[in-house]
Formats: structure tokens, C-alpha cells, sequence
């Protein structure tokens, strides 16, 4: 009753948590991935971290979210919001795996003093193997069902928000993007399309594996950049950044990203055809 496990033969592949998790009350949240399962069987997402007890898994918020143009919850750190997930379907066809699901952003409304749903989620997640590379894309459909209706990410200069992965991060991992290496600053770094990760996720087998996470050509602008961390926190292609934008009534706006979980040994020739998210 509180989630969905997909599995390949006797594999696992990922969990979706569909009903409100917590730590003892605190931090309640739904709707993401955890855990996610690499390339070796090994665990490759944290939930619930010590270091930022907000982060979990593949997930998707943001900081700030206004309703009538009042701010009314920061999704991000848990706080005014729940999920409600009330509708999910799976398919499985021809190698390929899809998990549909409809989540309502309950908040509450400015001027009311009741909770209703401000923003309709559907969200898709597609799951198949190419070349023995596992491969996962999102596509993240809001809409707005309330007038002034915004969000945004952090409001200092990092500007985080949207799209994260919250991953087991080895001593050894190093960034890399289609220009060669990498190198987490403070604040987003414009690298591309695509930013790879290489180390030693598998902590029991200490064999080395490789996660890409590509950006998708037609996702709305701005893209800032990325938010890279090489220990203790997430990584995020940023959308929008920290200046809110307004999500329209009967104008919904889909966000699409691929992850790619592969073997250390897969060149970037070797991906290119993945790579090219969104470009064809």
C-alpha cells in the first residue's frame, strides 16, 4: 500500500513511495524514487540523510510555491505541502517499463483557512535497458489549478530547485559534462547538457560504475545551470532558479530529464545516442 517496486526478472530497479513518509513526524513527503538500484544490484540513493534530512531519493520541488501570489510552502524542505498521489498505472511492453502517476499539491489557500490541491502533477517514468545501459526518463507535467500560482528555487545565489538526485557519493566520484571534466563550485555551473558521475557507488563489491543526468533540449527556460556536490547533499539541473516563475491556469508545463546508470567502461561515444536527449 505505500509504493511500487519495479523489478527486472528478480532484480530490482526502483521503488516509488506513493503514501507520506517521515522521520518521526518531521519531514513528511511522497513521490520520488528511493531506493534506485545501480548498475551491480547496489544501492545508489539515500533518504532521510543526516546531513540534509529534507533531501530523498530522484525527486522533484521546489523551495518557493505561492498560491494567489502568497507563499504558502517550500516543497523542498517538506514544509506547508503534502503529495497526494491518487492515481498510478504501469505498463510493461516490449522491454520497456512505465509508471504513470497523478499527485495533487495540497496546500493551503491564501484567504481560505482550508486545504485544496493548488498544482495537478502527471508525472511518467519510462525504464529500459540499451546497450546494458539502464536507462530512466521523467517526464513532469505541471499545471496550475489556482490563479497566481508560482515557483521557484532557493533565493540566495545557488538558486536549487526542480529535479534532484540525492546519491550515495564515494570518496573516489568525479564530475565530468561533454567538455571534459568538472568541478563542483557554489553556486550552478553551466556545463552542458549532461552531467556524468564516475566512482565507487557499490560500496560492498568496490566496483566502480558511472550515473549521467541529461537535461532534455526542450525543457523550458531558464536552465542557470547545475548544482554539483561532490559529498553530503544532491545534484540539480536548476529550473527555474531562484526568481519564481508563474505557472497559468489551462497552460501546463512539461519537464523532462533522463538518468543513465551504467558501467565505468561506457566512453561517451559509446552513449552519445543517449546522450542526445531530447535532440532528434
Amino acid at each position: 500500500p505505500d509504493g511500487l517496486l519495479l523489478t527486472a526478472g528478480d532484480n530490482p530497479v526502483f521503488y516509488y513511495q506513493k503514501s507520506t513518509k517521515s522521520l518521526d513526524g518531521q519531514y513528511p513527503r511522497a513521490n520520488y524514487l528511493h531506493p534506485v538500484y545501480g548498475i551491480h544490484g547496489e544501492t545508489l540513493t539515500e533518504d532521510f540523510p543526516d546531513d540534509h534530512l529534507h533531501q530523498r531519493g530522484i525527486f522533484w520541488t521546489w523551495h518557493q510555491i505561492y498560491v494567489q501570489n502568497e507563499r504558502v510552502a517550500d516543497g523542498w524542505e517538506c514544509s506547508g505541502i503534502t503529495w497526494d498521489v491518487f492515481h498510478t498505472d504501469t505498463q510493461v511492453d516490449d522491454g520497456k517499463a512505465s509508471l504513470t502517476t497523478k499527485v495533487r499539491w495540497i496546500t493551503t489557500i491564501p484567504g481560505e483557512n482550508k486545504k485544496e490541491a493548488c498544482v495537478e502533477e502527471t508525472s511518467t517514468i519510462d525504464y529500459k535497458i540499451m546497450d546494458g545501459v539502464k536507462v530512466l526518463d521523467f517526464a513532469i507535467t505541471l499545471e496550475a489549478l489556482k490563479n497566481g500560482v508560482m515557483i521557484g528555487g532557493s533565493e540566495d545565489i545557488k538558486g536549487y530547485g526542480g529535479f534532484s538526485a540525492r546519491l550515495y557519493l564515494p570518496e573516489d566520484l568525479k564530475f565530468y559534462g561533454n567538455e571534459g571534466p568538472v568541478t563542483p563550485i557554489n553556486e550552478a555551473v553551466e556545463a552542458g547538457p549532461w552531467i556524468g558521475m564516475k566512482g565507487t557507488f557499490d560500496q560492498n563489491s568496490q566496483q566502480k560504475s558511472a550515473i549521467t543526468i541529461v537535461n532534455h533540449s526542450a525543457n523550458p527556460e531558464p536552465f542557470p545551470g547545475w548544482i554539483l556536490r561532490s559529498k553530503n547533499s544532491m545534484q540539480n539541473p536548476v529550473f527555474p532558479g531562484r526568481d519564481a516563475i508563474t505557472l497559468e491556469k489551462g497552460h501546463p508545463i512539461t519537464l523532462r530529464y533522463r538518468v543513465l546508470i551504467h558501467s565505468i567502461g561506457k566512453t561517451e561515444e559509446n552513449l552519445q545516442a543517449l546522450l542526445n536527449y531530447g535532440s532528434d
